[in-house]
């Protein structure tokens, strides 16, 4: 079953009342603690529940790449990779209900988030925290602020940080 929407759709609200629900995930252990923690915790039976990823092709972090069947290549792998994260979250929010739609993004994380979020009018947003990066990500974070601070500052809906357990 392909959960992935190949691009983007209009928003449209039934109703007026309705509170749309954004994740924004990677696939590591940590998207996968975000998605179970918010569908767990935030998520109400029968809400509409955004869940986005970002790819990031290699062309945007290399641009000497060569962008055109390696990007389609890349791009498939992750789809594949973002199908097989969101099985068991999809099998949840089914069971309570929930319509959700996946979206794959492709771009810079930071813009192609905002985007999406104001283009299908999220009310909530729930986001993991940006607190395990080692070597370079580190210090990208810290030169240009992490995505997490960023997503709080910008969007106009109200965001849920989410940090993962230590594990002792």
């Amino acid at each position: 079953m392909n959960l992935v929407s190949k691009g983007s759709l209009p928003s449209a609200r039934t109703h007026s009342h309705e509170c749309y629900l954004g994740i924004a995930l990677n696939t590591s252990e940590e998207g996968k603690y975000v998605a179970q923690w918010a569908v767990d915790h935030i998520a109400r039976p029968g809400q509409k529940v955004y869940l986005f990823h970002v790819f990031v092709p290699t062309s945007i972090m290399h641009p000497r790449a060569t962008p055109d069947v390696f990007h389609q290549q890349e791009r498939k792998h992750a789809e594949e990779k973002f199908n097989t994260f969101l099985t068991p979250i999809a099998g949840k929010l089914t069971q309570m209900g929930c319509t959700f739609e996946a979206i794959l993004l492709t771009g810079e994380v930071k813009p192609s988030l905002l985007a999406a979020i104001e283009h299908h009018d999220i009310d909530h947003l729930v986001i993991g925290a940006d607190e395990h990066k080692t070597g370079v990500a580190k210090l990208t974070g810290m030169l240009h602020g992490s995505r997490t601070d960023h997503l709080m500052h910008k969007v106009s809906c109200p965001v849920t940080v989410v940090r993962q357990k230590c594990k002792n």
